[in-house]
């Protein structure tokens, strides 16, 4: 439905002169429903995970001097791995973060962002 407005829903019935009137306040409940899905795909969820992301980064950057870039990837990494950098990213990408530093970070994002 994400896309369509009221008369792709009205054209259901082939012809809609036998549309009750209890059809077409069905019709605008459906429609109206299919709006609000809509808009929390489009606009409600997007804003409420930047939202999210800010408040990591904000969390992250609060303990430790990291590069936004940096930020960024491990934020992605913890997202991609269940809340947990991989053994590969804390030998590469993020050595230089101590045990403490990467357990806190993991818990920052589990915080935030939950098992997601």
């Amino acid at each position: 439905m994400v896309g369509c407005n009221f008369w792709d829903i009205a054209e259901i019935c082939a012809d809609r002169s036998k549309l009750s009137a209890t059809g077409m306040v069905e019709l605008t409940r459906s429609y109206e429903t299919a709006a609000r899905v809509q808009r929390t795909i489009e606009r409600d969820l997007p804003d409420e995970t930047l939202r999210r992301y800010d408040q990591f980064r904000q969390h992250v950057d609060a303990f430790i001097d990291m590069p936004e870039l940096l930020t960024d990837l491990l934020f992605r990494f913890l997202h991609q791995n269940g809340c947990r950098l991989s053994n590969r990213a804390r030998e590469k990408e993020f050595a230089a973060l101590t045990d403490g530093e990467a357990e806190r970070t993991e818990a920052i994002y589990q915080q935030t962002f939950g098992s997601d």
